[in-house]
């Protein structure tokens, strides 16, 4: 079985947008185990851990994990973390393969695990 990396924005500047960023990162773990992949998500590993360690013993720690990954799938603002940014320089510099998410894909994998869970409800 593969082991997918979910790579997003997690830290915000509120807790409204922290939380979305927290649900944005679940979309995309669930679709990955949905599919049959293992995941894993920092997201969901450490919510809301804000200030239980500094965050950069977070930075590092995923990126060890990162490194026992078979590949990553990057959240289409990737571009607006500093962890993300972190992630994706890692993939680069030790060649774990990776996905960006277009918005396109993003919001059709969305729309998937919506109806799947929709399904597994009734």
């Amino acid at each position: 079985m593969k082991l997918i990396y979910i790579a997003a924005p997690y830290r915000a500047t509120s807790i409204a947008q922290q939380q979305h960023n927290i649900a944005q990162a679940k979309i995309m773990a669930q679709y990955y185990w949905l599919k049959g992949y293992a995941v894993i998500c920092p997201h969901l590993n450490s919510a809301n851990f804000d200030g239980l360690v500094e965050d950069e013993q977070f930075i590092q720690s995923y990126k060890g994990i990162l490194l026992k990954c078979d590949s990553a799938i990057f959240h289409p603002d990737w571009k607006t973390s500093e962890g993300s940014i972190a992630e994706m320089n890692l993939c680069s510099l030790t060649n774990i393969p990776f996905e960006v998410l277009t918005e396109k894909k993003f919001k059709s994998i969305k729309r998937f695990v919506e109806k799947e869970l929709s399904r597994k409800e009734d």
